[in-house]
């Protein structure tokens, strides 16, 4: 449960954020990357209130802002993790750099293969991802 309503959480993770870092606002690049449970919170308190903070769909999902910045949904359930904590970090999206690594794990697979009748190559790989901030100044965490 979280002790803050979803307005205060998403207002108190705006006002710890650096000067800097809100003066990146203008560029367009910022984001809230959420847990599902704080996207779909601020989506009932929205609906709640009846205020049309929505615009577009992504992944047949309304897409949520926060005073202009949108709100992108992490659903980590779907990767695996049961235990998810709920999470709110704002970032500048070009402030994440994600990595993909395929030589270096026990269980990388690569996979290729050419079908003749459709002229087509296939591949499939199993893969590791991570991901690394690369200006901590410019991040604010709410981790639950």
């Amino acid at each position: 449960d979280l002790e803050l309503s979803i307005e205060e959480l998403l207002h108190e993770v705006w006002v710890q954020a650096t000067p800097n870092l809100r003066s990146l606002a203008t560029d367009g690049q910022l984001a809230f990357f959420v847990s599902s449970d704080i996207y779909d919170a601020y989506q009932f308190y929205l609906d709640e209130k009846g205020l049309a903070n929505i615009t577009g769909e992504a992944n047949c999902r309304p897409t949520l802002y926060y005073h202009g910045i949108p709100m992108v949904e992490i659903p980590a359930s779907q990767y695996g993790l049961h235990r998810a904590q709920s999470f709110c970090i704002l970032t500048d999206r070009r402030n994440l750099v994600l990595a993909l690594n395929t030589a270096d794990s026990p269980e990388k697979e690569i996979r290729m293969w050419y079908n003749p009748d459709q002229m087509e190559n296939r591949q499939r790989a199993t893969f590791l991802a991570g991901c690394e901030i690369l200006d901590e100044e410019l991040v604010v965490r709410a981790i639950f």
